[in-house]
């Protein structure tokens, strides 16, 4: 006889893992598009969902956490789609190596455009051409702290979701291989929507509907 309990449990981990890993190479591969900076720093996003993830496992135990999820992802969704609106395309990265600005550091256009930026290029117009560096490296740096503050606190979330779902399915094995399967479902969803170059209005729409799903199929219950 089949156990409905079993069966919903084994479905929502199923999903849940699959969310995790698709959400992971979304993030890596949406921000390092909108925000150049991260186009060098990609092992920066893939930080912030590991130990977002590994910390969620840990802390897991039953604590509902669908709504925060959907209001974190819906944050990151906005931040990106609105990159350029926000100036957060040509983020500053202290490197004459990396090209912004219309140049590098080293670029004729550096300062003037800087000094064109809407409300930092107010402060900008005050400060010395040498300062400019330091005052857009550290504008940089809180902004990349707050982004990997978000992906680990999305991160955080699912690892919740997966850590209460491996516990509730009881064998290690079974548990173990959902994980795996679900994981290699998220990644080549992924590579099924990048073959046929699908804008990433789209890439977002697997993550609401999974989200929405784990939510309607409520909490993995122990057996």
């Amino acid at each position: 006889m089949i156990n409905n309990r079993s069966v919903k449990n084994q479905f929502r981990l199923f999903l849940v893992s699959a969310l995790a890993l698709y959400t992971e190479v979304v993030l890596i591969r949406w921000m390092a598009a909108e925000i150049r900076m991260f186009a060098y720093l990609k092992n920066f996003t893939l930080l912030a969902c590991f130990l977002g993830l590994g910390l969620g496992m840990i802390r897991r135990g039953g604590a509902r956490t669908e709504k925060f999820l959907g209001a974190l992802v819906a944050t990151i969704i906005l931040v990106l789609a609105f990159s350029p609106q926000l100036h957060l395309t040509r983020l500053f990265f202290p490197d004459t190596g990396v090209y912004q600005w219309g140049g590098n550091l080293r670029s004729p256009q550096f300062l003037p455009a800087a000094r064109a930026l809407p409300l930092l290029g107010m402060l900008l117009r005050h400060v010395s051409d040498s300062v400019v560096p330091w005052v857009l490296g550290f504008f940089a740096l809180i902004v990349g702290f707050a982004l990997f503050c978000l992906v680990l606190a999305i991160f955080y979330r699912i690892g919740i979701l997966v850590g209460d779902c491996l516990d509730a399915e009881g064998s290690p094995l079974n548990a173990y291989t959902l994980n795996l399967a679900g994981s290699l479902a998220g990644t080549l969803m992924f590579a099924g929507l990048v073959v046929f170059s699908l804008p990433p209005w789209v890439w977002v729409l697997p993550v609401c509907l999974s989200g929405w799903s784990i939510f309607l199929l409520g909490e993995c219950t122990t057996q």
